[in-house]
């Protein structure tokens, strides 16, 4: 880890698959644990899946908890356990898949936190599984490698998003310009579950990419409600990377197999 590609800070895993042709990796996100209606029967049914399948690694995208700290312009009501709370009790319920963790970024229900105490539960979390944090948007080369030998290597950019607008690819779009070799590129934040491919042109070379929203296991929450939004289908993607040629497929159904 701690390379650099074109001057940008670069971290690289390599998944062995053995005798499986391709890696599944899947984005983890905005758990909101903590909160009344966080899915927690399937946060465990996630961890259960991605624990029994050895070529199945995960990296996190931030909200793992509700995080409101006392006195803030939210309103707490609606979380059912102290933040601290809720930081040691997500960390115990991923423990048993933290070997098969990548690493873990903050997102902005852990920043409330940090900006008022300067202490990051996403990076206690990390510490808590034994994982790579940062903070800011990267390079994540991931290194895809058969028992036979063969490998391809993929370019991740993850970061978790800020903005509430339905309309917000143009995150993407800023993710893009300022790394451009980009194979797949994560965001999480609005809860969608969606995954949409572009091609462009860099350096007289035609990049093909993904860009895909890392869905929610919040449930149906007030705020939504009172803003009249529709409910988001629930769940993680799955990332799939071949280990014999460049080739990726996206799974955003929700849906575990």
């Amino acid at each position: 880890m701690g390379k650099s590609h074109k001057g940008v800070l670069m971290r690289e895993f390599v998944i062995h698959t053995g005798s499986n042709k391709k890696a599944e990796v899947i984005p983890l996100g905005d758990i909101h644990y903590g909160h009344k209606v966080c899915d927690i029967a399937l946060l465990k049914t996630m961890v259960t899946y991605i624990g029994k399948g050895s070529n199945r690694r995960w990296f996190g995208v931030g909200d793992f908890i509700e995080g409101i700290p006392a006195n803030y312009k939210i309103p707490t009501w609606e979380q059912d356990k102290t933040p601290d709370e809720q930081r040691k009790e997500i960390s115990s319920i991923l423990k048993p898949i933290a070997k098969k963790g990548l690493f873990l970024i903050d997102g902005n229900h852990e920043e409330r936190i940090l900006n008022q105490t300067s202490i990051s539960p996403g990076g206690l979390i990390s510490e808590m599984l034994g994982m790579a944090f940062h903070d800011e948007p990267e390079y994540i080369k991931i290194i895809v490698r058969s028992g036979a030998g063969q490998e391809q290597e993929y370019l991740f950019v993850v970061a978790h998003g800020g903005s509430a607008a339905l309309s917000n690819d143009k995150e993407f779009e800023d993710l893009r310009k300022s790394f451009p070799m980009g194979d797949v590129f994560c965001l999480g934040h609005d809860h969608r579950l969606r995954v949409f491919p572009g091609v462009h042109f860099y350096e007289n070379v035609t990049k093909k990419f993904y860009c895909v929203r890392c869905g929610t296991y919040l449930r149906y929450p007030s705020y939504a409600f009172k803003k009249l939004l529709s409910p988001n289908a629930l769940g993680s993607p799955r990332i799939y990377l071949s280990s014999e040629r460049y080739k990726i497929e996206i799974d955003v159904t929700g849906d575990l197999e």
